[in-house]
C-alpha cells in the first residue's frame, strides 16, 4: 500500500497543503521506514501518502501500530 490512514489523540500531524516545505520526511512504523511524501486530512484519521520499505524492512503492518518520526543516530569518530 502506498497509503496509511493514521489516527492520533493527540495534535494532527502537518498537512502537506498547509506546510508542502515541511515533506518529504521519515517515519517508522513498526521497524520500517516509510517516507512520506503528503499528509491530507485535517481531522483524526488523516491520510499518509508514503514510500514503503525505504529501509528494506518488508512487512504487513497490523491495524493501530506506532507511527513515530525517524531520526537518525550520529556517532563521532574520533582518532
Amino acid at each position: 500500500a502506498t497509503s496509511l490512514s493514521v489516527s492520533s489523540a493527540a495534535a494532527l500531524w502537518a498537512t502537506s497543503a498547509a506546510f508542502p516545505d515541511d515533506f518529504p520526511f521519515d517515519v517508522l512504523v513498526d521497524r520500517e521506514r516509510m517516507t512520506v511524501t503528503a499528509i491530507s486530512g485535517t481531522t483524526s484519521p488523516q491520510t499518509f501518502t508514503v514510500v514503503r520499505s525505504v529501509n528494506g524492512v518488508v512487512k504487513a503492518q497490523p491495524a493501530g501500530a506506532r507511527v513515530s518520526l525517524f531520526t537518525p543516530s550520529h556517532v563521532a569518530l574520533s582518532e
